[in-house]
């Protein structure tokens, strides 16, 4: 009769099935498995409709919201919290995109914020 909700740890897909079985819920909570990959809930709305891996999310999908993302934390955050806060996403990101791997090694030692805006407009210019 009560709702319960089960989450922690809900990184992949699998870890997504595993979950569910192991706890006997139906709802889940998504934290930083939905930070680390944006497309999780499609990817786990995908595979509960019996068609796996047919929903997933492209790194070239995310360099807008990298853009946003960046955009707002210069807006909302101090200064020196700014490139931190990019690093922890792309950080997170490794975990599911190759491509963040190259570009959290290229502004992990970056801290002007001027040189990272310019990173992050070549990033989605493709360059």
């Amino acid at each position: 009769q009560i709702p319960v909700v089960a989450n922690g740890e809900i990184w992949t897909v699998a870890d997504e099935l595993r979950c569910r079985e192991v706890s006997g819920c139906a709802t889940l909570m998504l934290g930083r498995g939905m930070v680390a990959d944006p497309g999780l809930a499609r990817a786990i709305r995908a595979a509960d409709a019996g068609r796996p891996g047919s929903d997933t999310v492209a790194w070239s999908d995310l360099l807008a919201h990298v853009a946003a993302f960046w955009q707002l934390v210069c807006e909302d955050l101090e200064p020196r919290q700014r490139a931190g806060r990019l690093k922890q996403w792309l950080n997170l990101l490794r975990r599911r995109f190759p491509e963040a791997e190259a570009a959290y090694q290229h502004v992990r030692t970056m801290t002007d914020q001027r040189a990272i805006t310019a990173w992050v407009e070549a990033l989605g210019a493709g360059d």
